[in-house]
C-alpha cells in the first residue's frame, strides 16, 4: 500500500453545487471535487478514508500546504531564451469549454517552441484564429468530462504524424523551453509527479508527453484498456500502467518527471520545470498583468466557478482575487 500525503480525512459525499451533482468534502467542509456519478464520488471517498493507494486525490488539498504557495515563490525561469524546434512533437489541445484560456495556453507554447504539428480538437475554432499551422478536428461539447478523456484516448492517435504528443489544457503550458531534453523521447509517458510513494507516481495528464505508440495502442486495444473514468490519468498511470509496462511501454522516473513539470507537488521552490498544470499555480508562473487577465476570464466562466473546486483553489492560492468571487457567484 502506498503512502499518501495528509488529506484532511475523513472525506464524505455532500450535495454538489451543480444541479444533480455529488461532491466530496473534507473534514473542514472544503469541497474537494464534484462528480456526475454518486457511485464514483462514494468510491473515491471510501478509498481515501481507507488509506488505499489507488485512490485519486483532489488537488486542492495541497494548495495551502505548499511552502512555495505560502511564500509566493515564483518558478525560476531564466531571462530571454531562444525558441527551440521540436519536429518530433505535436502540440495537442482538446477544449470545448474554456476556449479563450485554451487559446492563450496554446500561444504560450508556440511562442517558445516550434512544434512538428499543432492539433486542436474543439467545437469553436474561431477562438484559435491565427495560430500558425494548426490543424482542427471538430468535436462536440461533451456534457461530462469523460467525453474529453475518451477523445484523448481513442480519437487522438489517428491524427498524429510525429513520434510524441504534448497534451496541454487551458491551465497548462510550457514555461521554460530551456529545460527540454531529447532524452524524454525515450519514454512513452511523462507527467508531473503526484504524492504517492509506491513507485507509480508519474503522473498528471493535464500537461503530459505521450508517445504516439502508446496512444495507438490504447485505441487499438480499447477493449482491454477502456476509458471508464474522467480521472483518466489516474486510470492510465496507476490502474493500467503495470500491464502496459509488461507490454513494453516505459514511464519516466520521478526525478525526470519533476524536470518536466509540476502540479500539486513541488518539493524544491528553486527547481526549474519545463511546464506545469493547474490554475492554482498561475501566480507562480505569470506576471501580475497576465495573471489578472486570466483571473477575470475565469471569474466570468460558469464552468470554472460553478464547478467549485477550480475557482476556490485558485483564490486560495491567489487571495488578491477574492473580490472577484462575488462577481463569479452572480455570473
Amino acid at each position: 500500500m502506498g503512502e499518501i500525503a495528509s488529506l484532511n480525512l475523513p472525506w464524505r459525499t455532500v450535495p454538489g453545487i451543480k444541479p444533480s451533482a455529488i461532491a466530496i468534502a473534507d473534514a473542514e467542509n472544503r469541497i474537494i471535487g464534484e462528480f456526475e456519478s454518486a457511485a464514483q464520488a462514494r468510491y473515491i471517498a471510501e478509498r481515501c478514508n481507507a488509506g488505499a493507494d489507488a485512490a485519486p486525490v483532489a488537488k486542492g488539498q495541497f494548495v495551502g500546504e505548499r511552502a512555495d504557495m505560502k511564500a509566493k515563490t515564483p518558478v525560476p525561469v531564466p531571462g530571454e531564451q531562444p525558441r527551440i524546434a521540436l519536429p518530433q512533437v505535436t502540440l495537442c489541445m482538446i477544449e470545448t469549454r474554456e476556449h479563450a484560456l485554451a487559446a492563450l495556453a496554446v500561444w504560450e507554447c508556440i511562442t517558445r517552441i516550434e512544434f512538428g504539428d499543432v492539433l486542436i480538437f474543439t467545437d469553436k475554432r474561431a477562438f484559435f484564429h491565427g495560430i500558425p499551422g494548426a490543424r482542427f478536428v471538430e468535436v462536440p461539447d461533451w456534457p461530462e468530462k469523460i467525453g474529453w478523456s475518451r477523445c484523448c484516448w481513442q480519437e487522438l492517435a489517428p491524427h498524429l504524424h510525429t513520434s510524441h504528443v504534448l497534451c496541454i489544457q487551458w491551465d497548462s503550458w510550457v514555461i521554460d523551453q530551456g529545460m527540454w531534453s531529447n532524452d524524454w523521447l525515450a519514454f512513452d509517458y511523462i507527467g508531473a509527479p503526484w504524492w504517492y510513494k509506491d513507485g507509480m507516481n508519474v503522473g498528471n495528464g493535464g500537461f503530459s508527453l505521450r508517445s504516439a505508440a502508446l496512444m495507438r495502442h490504447l485505441r487499438k486495444h480499447r477493449d482491454r484498456y477502456p476509458c471508464t473514468s474522467a480521472l483518466d490519468d489516474d486510470l492510465l498511470c496507476r490502474g493500467y500502467r503495470p500491464r502496459l509496462m509488461d507490454e513494453g511501454f516505459v514511464w519516466a522516473p520521478q526525478e525526470t518527471a519533476f524536470d518536466f513539470a509540476f502540479e500539486c507537488v513541488r518539493p524544491d521552490p528553486a527547481r526549474r520545470h519545463f511546464g506545469f498544470h493547474a490554475c492554482f499555480n498561475f501566480g507562480l508562473v505569470l506576471e501580475p498583468e497576465p495573471l489578472a487577465g486570466r483571473a477575470a476570464i475565469m471569474a466570468r466562466s460558469k464552468y470554472i466557478t460553478k464547478t467549485g473546486h477550480m475557482w476556490n483553489n485558485f483564490v486560495q492560492a491567489n487571495p488578491e482575487f477574492k473580490q472577484l468571487t462575488a462577481a463569479a457567484a452572480a455570473s
